[in-house]
């Protein structure tokens, strides 16, 4: 074929090749302009998570900021003669003089406008208010941490829910000669510093508080935003309404962010000195505003794509410069993202790693030990001194950390918080030599401030940890040991542990007895359904609710109360309170007892009495947990009989946890069995697990039992029990345990 014969010219091939280079050209400018769209939305949100994030920052350094002023006022005012006379005399009076004159003059010097002083004598009563001329009141009880306070009297700054509201407040000690004399402690209400806060950021915020704790605040009205949170403070009431429905949890989760119709929020975690939460400060950010700072960082590079796309279209000989640019203006948007990553992971003050890079580092690396450093008494220098010096002792101590770091190899620096540091050593260094050798480098020599001229001699204590996936909380533990035994450095053993647990369980234990004679344990109330979703019966659970407002599960405090010997009150409690809650209701309900209860003679005496005298005990289902610890069958067999005769019905639960005897559950003629979750959370995964399950089911249905599968969080779950033939079901998917009977 000559040329004359193509049906094509070359000059229209070259065209059509053009065309389609360029169409490809403009495809693939496309897929860059997208891809650049996804990268915007990844740095929106990381970008408006960085915002919150500094908020959350600027927060906690305000309020300890705030602390550390009150702290210097107490402190001053508690080595006043006037103050330590009226203690030593028990003269009111002379006290009500000072304090008024100081308020007044504090007035003139101080931007806070509600500024409270409270004394409390030895005894733990309190002997004068500034608010309210009442006195005597008995403090030992309701405020637990002035007990502990007679044990080691120092200062102590918390926050806490008071009468009038949500306060910050430090607690100093008064003393003369070595004697204690009584405490003195300023309150100051904590929307001022909310307000001061938002003035500063240009932002607005509100402050919410746990709903059960704000019926306590008598004389400041609140609302209600749900049925966990009240609203008892805010600068701006524009945006109160966008508070319904926030993921907002009683635990206080820490730092939370998210949207909502073009706000951005953030949310601080309010807690008091033994940590319960407390509600949280929320402020609101202008997505709008944070979307216009965001867009004018990456305009510049977002016109770039755009002319670089439009010209792919028309300039396909520019086709390879732009492919390289692209990916060059690719590349530097990486390495604005692995430079964010990198901050997120380093402290700004000492340009350390941070918590968030050790956690990451102990996971990723092999280390053999861990030591958390803490500054002794950097609050008092920090408050003697000012900020200023105090971030440049920080900063010199982060300098002496790498050189000791640089100077041994092996050992990582971090800053967690504050003034705690932490070194991570990866050398098989003897641990007591890496201490003695880390204590005398850090605290050898004055730490000089240039800028002031200051010289000043830290001390240190240290805890320790080998190398596990619990380190950081041994080697806390180990710190606090140290610190409160005034011990340069300890070594974390197991035994340092059952010596925290100790304390813990004293404590829980006196939170237990207050619980149970205040009348704070409750039954909670988690529905059984039907293989249709109706709701069928009721499991009745024990909780504690705190003074605090906190809800405490069992798994909190059961081992706690056997340890105790307050186990029979609780089962007796939730015995009556469950009776009496299905007064007026058709459903079943069942209510939980070990082995123990039953082999307790007034505990077993209390339920039959109960189910004598009790109109509906064929509605009664008693739930008792199988266990290789049941070493009387004759004793739980007559218990059994005896409950039927008042027409009362017998779960086993856990079924499957432990001997699963099938001629046991035959002899002692049980209604039901609830098959244990792990069981359960099994199906659908495990083939040897639905075996199992099956032949229980199978063997049930053919000695007339009717069988419960617990733990059902998930519909596939819900419907694999379905069709294994399980009669009831019972888990989160339909219902959580609440206080409420549903009717």
């Amino acid at each position: 074929m000559s040329q004359t014969d193509f049906p094509f010219s070359r000059s229209t091939i070259r065209y059509v090749a053009i065309l389609l280079l360029t169409a490809f050209m403009g495809i693939a400018s496309f897929i860059g302009v997208f891809e650049l769209q996804n990268e915007r939305e990844a740095g929106g949100r990381l970008f408006y998570a960085e915002q919150t994030q500094e908020m959350h920052r600027r927060f906690e350094l305000l309020l300890e900021s705030e602390l550390q002023s009150y702290s210097l006022f107490a402190s001053s005012l508690a080595i006043h003669p006037d103050l330590i006379q009226s203690l030593e005399t028990q003269n009111p009076a002379l006290a009500e003089r000072f304090v008024y004159q100081t308020l007044e003059e504090s007035k003139l010097h101080r931007p806070v406008e509600n500024l409270w002083i409270h004394l409390i004598d030895s005894s733990l009563h309190s002997f004068y208010r500034s608010w309210s001329f009442k006195r005597g009141d008995d403090l030992s009880i309701v405020r637990p941490e002035l007990s502990l306070l007679l044990e080691n009297p120092t200062p102590l700054a918390q926050m806490s829910l008071g009468i009038f509201t949500l306060s910050l407040k430090h607690t100093h000690p008064i003393q003369k000669e070595g004697k204690l004399l009584g405490f003195l402690e300023v309150i100051a209400p904590l929307q001022e510093t909310i307000l001061r806060f938002s003035q500063k950021h240009s932002i607005q915020s509100a402050l919410l508080v746990n709903a059960s704790l704000a019926a306590k605040v008598t004389q400041q009205p609140y609302s209600l935003i749900s049925d966990q949170y009240a609203l008892l403070y805010a600068t701006d009431s524009r945006n109160l309404t966008l508070l319904e429905g926030l993921p907002l949890s009683l635990a206080c989760q820490k730092n939370l962010s998210w949207e909502k119709e073009g706000v951005v929020f953030g949310a601080s975690c309010l807690r008091d000195s033994f940590g319960a939460p407390l509600g949280y400060l929320v402020f609101f950010l202008d997505e709008k505003e944070l979307g216009a700072k965001l867009e004018q960082n990456l305009a510049p590079l977002s016109r770039l794509i755009f002319v670089l796309t439009l010209a792919s279209a028309l300039l396909f000989l520019l086709f390879w410069g732009y492919a390289r640019s692209a990916r060059l203006e690719f590349r530097s948007i990486q390495n604005l993202y692995e430079r964010l990553v990198e901050e997120s992971r380093t402290d700004s003050l000492t340009r350390l790693p941070n918590r968030h890079a050790i956690r990451l580092e102990m996971q990723n690396q092999s280390y053999a030990h861990l030591l958390l450093l803490n500054i002794d008494s950097f609050r008092t220098l920090n408050d003697f001194y000012g900020s200023d010096v105090g971030d440049d002792l920080l900063i010199e101590f982060a300098k002496r950390l790498k050189m000791l770091e640089q100077k041994h190899t092996g050992l990582k620096a971090y800053r967690l918080h504050a003034d705690e540091f932490a070194l991570l050593s990866s050398e098989s260094m003897e641990i007591k030599k890496l201490l003695t050798l880390t204590h005398r480098f850090m605290t050898q020599g004055p730490y000089r401030e240039n800028r002031h001229r200051i010289e000043i001699m830290l001390s240190l204590s240290i805890g320790a940890a080998k190398a596990s996936p619990q380190a950081l909380e041994q080697a806390d533990i180990a710190l606090n040991l140290a610190k409160s035994s005034n011990d340069s450095y300890k070594l974390y053993a197991p035994e340092l542990e059952n010596h925290h647990k100790l304390r813990q369980h004293i404590t829980l234990t006196k939170r237990l007895k207050e619980a149970l004679r205040e009348d704070r344990l409750i039954p909670y109330f988690q529905p059984i359904v039907n293989s249709k979703g109706h709701i069928q019966k009721y499991e009745c659970l024990a909780r504690i609710i705190e003074s605090n407002g906190e809800v405490l599960s069992p798994y909190l405090f059961l081992q706690i109360a056997k340890k105790s010997k307050l186990y029979p009150k609780i089962t007796q409690k939730m015995v009556q309170k469950s009776f009496k809650a299905f007064e007026k209701s058709d459903h079943d309900f069942s209510i939980n007892l070990s082995f123990e209860d039953i082999a307790h003679t007034k505990t077993r005496d209390f339920i039959l009495k109960s189910l004598q005298d009790y109109p509906k005990a064929k509605q009664v289902i008693f739930e008792i947990v199988e266990t290789e610890n049941i070493h009387n069958y004759k004793l739980l067999e007559d218990f059994i009989k005896e409950i039927k005769r008042f027409g009362a019905r017998v779960a086993i639960d856990d079924f499957g946890s432990g001997y699963s005897n099938f001629l046991h559950l035959a002899k002692l003629r049980v209604d039901f069995i609830k098959i244990d979750g792990s069981l359960i959370q099994g199906l659908g995964q495990d083939s040897e697990v639905e075996i199992i399950v099956h032949s229980i089911v199978e063997i049930c249905q053919r000695l007339g039992i009717q069988t419960i599968a617990e733990f059902i969080d998930n519909e596939p779950l819900s419907h694999k029990a379905s069709e294994m033939g399980i009669d009831f079901q019972q888990g989160f998917y339909f219902y959580e345990p609440s206080h409420e009977i549903r009717h």
